[in-house]
């Protein structure tokens, strides 16, 4: 072993900085030689790559930078015991960044890698730099909790800007699935059923429900998922303008994956043809078919090789996820009726029942969940002051609801006025439970706006009269899809009638 490098002499107190040390700060700094090499995932030497190297201790301040040739690099006068951060890089490569502290030892020089020469594992295998993309970062981070389900934006962050047409195919590519239950109410995912807090779901384009650029959220364009990119290129901001579903005792969890294309559209791919993430079976150099969730696109935030990696998909694949995850706050609020309003469409009466939150959220399929109204018990309403020629006959007959009348100020206090309540039930006399059926109540929320709910009933327009002043709606059994209940105090609403 060579000998030991003398280190260098204390300088004197007077040659001290004046600045006050940070606490635990050495009061005398030594110096010390630090070297390594920088290899690729195939455990090939990177020539060309940026070393910078910078103190975490304003105490023992220290900046440098050198160029690795044939892949080896070498910093003098590093300070002894102290923080340092030292970064790897190459334009259109991966940055990898390592902190540590340094000892003056029986060897001339310390020795950090990014990367592993060959086959061969060390401490610094997992820090290989490559000029594959990949996501670096996500905003909310990997695992973030008490995300709010109504305004989110989910940033990635690429580690190179990707060519034009892999920019769009990123944009495509982008999916949210739901990963847990209490992200996928009424069995919207069936394998998630059982699924609380599990690791992130494996998905493969099974879900229905999916969120994804451009989709609809209830055939509404301005609800839609859209996708911007920063001026570099390097950031794609998906914007959720729909309401995800959360849950009010849980924590609804959800993860962000690609998948691929169709084979003949091109691939995820930067400005050098490279391609981000890998196939099924973890191969560099092929994706999973059309569908199918695109393997390790992002980085892992604590990069860790535990086995040897014996080649540039091991370790691509034991330092990349496929997909990252984050969790909602819980919903706790429950709904309440903002606003009742009466149109005759057609042949049939409607009824919206306007909400204070959304009562459906995304379904990529069916285009809304209607999970948040099958629990519906029944609708029951009071009206006012009924011309002399109303022909709704309030004690009704076969086809129309049951019918009370003579109950004044069924609701509110008795300045409302109201002189009669009925209830929509079936024609067989059991109340309606939220599905469609022909030629009676049919009970859907608005394809423009989830915050209202239609109660259509067909083939009637002669339920409500011009000569009515006013009606009072009472919804009860609703709930949002977090499976918060309106409350009696906030089911109450009316509007004028004159629109008939």
């Amino acid at each position: 072993a060579p000998a030991a490098t003398a280190a260098p002499a204390t300088p004197p107190a007077t040659a001290a900085p004046p600045a006050t040390p940070d606490a635990g700060a050495p009061s005398a700094v030594q110096h010390v030689v630090l070297a390594g090499g920088v290899y690729d995932e195939q455990g090939a030497a990177v020539d060309g790559a940026m070393i910078t190297i910078r103190s975490l201790n304003t105490a023992a301040s220290y900046e440098a930078t050198t160029v690795t040739n044939a892949g080896a690099w070498v910093v003098n006068d590093v300070p002894e015991g102290v923080n340092v951060e030292v970064v790897a890089t190459k334009a259109n490569w991966t940055l990898r960044k390592r902190v540590g502290s340094f000892q003056a030892d029986t060897d001339s020089r310390n020795t950090l890698n990014f990367g592993a020469p060959g086959n061969r594992p060390d401490g610094g295998a997992a820090f290989f730099l490559s000029n594959r993309p990949e996501v670096i970062a996500t905003e909310p981070a990997h695992a973030a909790e008490k995300q709010d389900p109504t305004a989110l934006l989910y940033k990635l962050r690429l580690s190179e800007p990707l060519s034009d047409s892999g920019r769009k195919r990123f944009e495509d590519a982008l999916r949210v699935f739901p990963a847990n239950q209490y992200a996928s109410p009424g069995g919207a995912a069936a394998d998630l059923s059982a699924q609380d807090d599990a690791g992130a779901v494996d998905v493969e384009a099974t879900y229905d429900y999916v969120i994804k650029e451009g989709t609809l959220f209830l055939d509404d364009a301005a609800t839609s998922a859209t996708v911007s990119w920063d001026e570099a290129k390097t950031v794609a901001t998906i914007e959720l303008k729909a309401p995800l579903i959360a849950d009010k005792a849980n924590a609804a969890k959800y993860q962000v994956g690609l998948v691929a294309s169709a084979a003949e559209e091109p691939e995820i791919e930067d400005l050098q043809g490279k391609q981000l993430g890998t196939s099924d079976a973890g191969v560099l150099s092929a994706y999973p078919a059309a569908g199918n969730l695109i393997r390790n696109v992002f980085k892992k935030g604590t990069l860790a090789i535990d086995d040897e990696a014996g080649s540039a998909a091991d370790r691509w694949n034991a330092t990349h996820d496929s997909v990252a995850t984050f969790k909602l706050s819980k919903d706790a609020v429950a709904p309440t009726l903002a606003a009742i309003k009466v149109n005759v469409i057609g042949n049939d009466t409607r009824i919206e029942l306007t909400f204070s939150e959304a009562m459906a959220a995304h379904d990529d399929t069916a285009g809304y969940f209607d999970a948040a109204i099958t629990t519906l018990a029944n609708y029951s309403f009071a009206v006012a002051e009924q011309a002399a020629d109303l022909d709704l006959d309030l004690e009704g007959d076969a086809d129309l609801p049951t019918v009370n009348p003579g109950v004044e100020a069924v609701y509110g206090d008795e300045d409302d006025d109201l002189e009669a309540e009925f209830r929509l039930v079936d024609e067989d006399g059991t109340a309606n439970n939220g599905q469609t059926q022909a030629g009676d109540i049919e009970v859907k929320v608005s394809p423009r706006n989830a915050k209202v709910v239609w109660i259509t009933i067909e083939g009637r327009t002669d339920w409500f009269d011009a000569g009515l002043d006013a009606i009072k709606g009472r919804a009860e059994g609703f709930g949002d899809p977090a499976g918060n209940d309106i409350t009696d105090a906030s089911a109450d609403a009316h509007t004028p009638i004159g629109n008939l």
